[in-house]
């Protein structure tokens, strides 16, 4: 504040106009502790020394996105490491392009003009990965338009790393490799997202964005390109179906690890989607579950299965999941999970009893209360009689 004022009272008795029309005073970069920087406390950090360690684009990032609006910032350097493992991941999703269209010599850049008009007539044929994208791709241009007109460059910042990493890097790229060029614009489409992300990135990681976009040969460089504005519309009812398969993959993964399925071992699946959303489990998406979640067999039916042995799980979208890990399952691992379960579930029904065997609880307890005790009880030893059977087929 003090150093914008002297700023403004040179200006003014010098020139009688004012230097800035709109200032943004960020907060103060503290220690760990909170405390300022100081030399008498050895406390201070050389910007310097952190650029040669991590870059000067992983150390820019930290500061534009940790330093908000009227807050103080503690310093830590793992979130200046952190930077630093993005940009390596956005640099190999940035190769991955460059590898898939250009080395071969066989993709021809237009404009990214004329790429943008060509989705634009072919919409309707683009597939639904491939739609998807390019919605979430529209509403991240817009959000990050709108909150950087307003100077909020931690909001921006949450949307950028999320599609990023998680939309583009972790799902799209990966769908890109299997299903391939379904639609005939796969490349269009990618190429598109790219440059878009590079232009997103661009105030935040300037020195990487521009390497990357030269890499790429998109026409120009960078710093004198337009930011970015999608032209393509955002598509609501895609963007809630591609939810509701995340989510079934999701639910997937989670029963794997939850259940000690071998990473290298294939699994069997059935989903039975609700009838609103059954429409959503098309050929092309039930391919791309079942490379994903490693199943080797995977079917989509109307009525729950026969068998006992399928382990169940359910998502918010009402699709159930029924999983067969008979010839995929860590049984070591497993059988230590489920002694670990049937001690813990032996230990609660054991409180359950002192509680239940002390006249003085269920003398003064109001009835319902004891009730209910007892009700908790039948269920963890209707759990504990589960547990033993199941770890009795193990052995």
């Amino acid at each position: 504040f003090f150093w914008v004022i002297r700023m403004l009272l040179f200006w003014y008795e010098f020139t009688w106009e004012t230097p800035f029309k709109k200032i943004y005073l960020h907060g103060l970069i503290k220690d760990k502790l909170g405390r300022k920087f100081s030399k008498s406390l050895w406390n201070w950090v050389d910007p310097l020394d952190m650029i040669e360690k991590y870059s000067s684009d992983a150390v820019r990032l930290w500061v534009s996105i940790w330093n908000t609006p009227w807050n103080d910032v503690k310093f830590d350097e793992a979130n200046i490491e952190e930077n630093k493992i993005f940009i390596n991941k956005l640099w190999n999703a940035t190769r991955f392009v460059y590898t898939n269209l250009f080395e071969k010599w066989e993709y021809k850049l237009d404009k990214i003009e004329v790429i943008e008009e060509r989705l634009l007539k072919n919409y309707d044929i683009l597939s639904f990965s491939e739609k998807w994208i390019l919605s979430k791709l529209k509403n991240l241009s817009d959000f990050v338009n709108k909150w950087m007109e307003e100077y909020n460059f931690s909001e921006s910042w949450i949307e950028l790393i999320n599609f990023t990493k998680n939309d583009f890097c972790d799902y799209y790229i990966e769908e890109f490799k299997l299903l391939g060029n379904k639609s005939g614009f796969w490349n269009d489409v990618i190429i598109y997202v790219i440059n878009h992300i590079l232009k997103l990135w661009h105030p935040f990681i300037p020195f990487v964005t521009e390497e990357l976009y030269g890499k790429l040969w998109f026409e120009w460089m960078l710093i004198n390109a337009n930011f970015s504005k999608v032209a393509l519309k955002a598509d609501k009812e895609i963007e809630k179906q591609k939810e509701i398969v995340i989510e079934v993959i999701t639910e997937i993964r989670r029963i794997r690890a939850d259940n000690n399925i071998m990473p290298n071992k294939s699994i069997n699946l059935l989903l039975k989607p609700k009838k609103s959303v059954a429409e959503i489990f098309d050929e092309e998406v039930i391919f791309l579950v079942s490379w994903i979640v490693k199943s080797e067999d995977t079917k989509v039916i109307d009525k729950k299965p026969d068998e006992e042995n399928l382990v169940y799980a359910i998502t918010k979208a009402w699709v159930e999941i029924f999983v067969d890990n008979s010839n995929a399952m860590d049984v070591e691992k497993e059988i230590e999970r489920l002694k670990a379960q049937i001690d813990d579930t032996k230990e609660y029904i054991a409180i359950l009893d002192r509680k239940l065997l002390n006249d003085s609880f269920v003398r003064n307890a109001p009835a319902n209360l004891v009730r209910a005790e007892m009700e908790k009880k039948e269920q963890a030893a209707e759990k504990l009689k589960k547990l033993e059977e199941k770890l009795e087929k193990l052995r």
